[in-house]
């Protein structure tokens, strides 16, 4: 199957087996900024209807709050993106979302 990704310029995908799948809840106040934080290897897809749900879940795609995947797909990958360019340029959208959870929702 094809699914669709949560980019600006939305695509329809296939799941490659070296990738990570996720989805942020379009609810979430923060949905829309970490739409644009993917680290290398990661993909984020759009939010699945409720029919469509149980086929992600059955690829293993993760769907989460926004807190949910600061804490368990971005924190965890912090040294890796610090890394990963010059004076850790491109982790700075990282680190700014990442201050913006904790200073501002007490998260």
């Amino acid at each position: 199957p094809l699914f669709k990704t949560a980019a600006m310029e939305s695509s329809f995908i296939r799941l490659e087996g070296d990738t990570m799948y996720c989805c942020v809840d379009p609810s979430d106040s923060h949905s829309k900024a970490l739409s644009r934080l993917m680290p290398p290897g990661m993909v984020m897809l759009a939010w699945p209807t409720q029919q469509v749900k149980p086929i992600y879940e059955h690829c293993g795609i993760q769907l989460c709050n926004g807190e949910d995947f600061m804490c368990n797909l971005i924190i965890p990958r912090l040294p890796d993106i610090v890394n990963s360019g010059p004076h850790g340029k491109v982790a700075e959208p990282f680190l700014a979302e990442l201050h913006a959870f904790v200073c501002g929702d007490d998260s």
